[in-house]
């Protein structure tokens, strides 16, 4: 009797989205942030609208930063970009959260909570940003 191995459908690599960043607080320029963006298939963005990740070096209190806070997928440290081109490919954003406890401490918020927040759809509050401003 003939016996054929049951095949196993090759799993299907989750293709990551487009990178489109808003960044603020830091010089992409001479960091030569923007060709190693473009070179991972990404762009920088000032549009808070078509943004999926802000990058930052820290938490700030500016409109931009708040703005994209409330629309970004994902916040994250500019070093993700120089890591990920060094590796070649996009690496897993959560390992380079942005996080400033002591900031978050005095405007008493939680970056990783507001983040969930927006990735699950709900809308940041304009109270929550209000208070973010003061």
């Amino acid at each position: 009797s003939k016996r054929t191995a049951k095949r196993t459908p090759t799993p299907k690599l989750k293709k990551k989205g487009p990178h489109r960043f808003l960044v603020t607080g830091i010089n992409a320029e001479s960091l030569k942030i923007v060709s190693k963006v473009e070179a991972l298939g990404g762009e920088l963005t000032s549009d808070v609208f078509n943004c999926t990740h802000l990058m930052s070096d820290t938490v700030r209190r500016t409109t931009k930063f708040l703005s994209g806070l409330s629309r970004c997928q994902h916040a994250v440290h500019y070093k993700y970009v120089l890591e990920s081109f060094k590796k070649k490919t996009w690496l897993d954003e959560d390992d380079y959260m942005l996080k400033d406890t002591e900031k978050e401490k005095k405007f008493n918020f939680s970056l990783a909570e507001s983040l969930r927040r927006v990735r699950s759809g709900e809308k940041i509050l304009e109270d929550e940003i209000d208070r973010g401003m003061r």
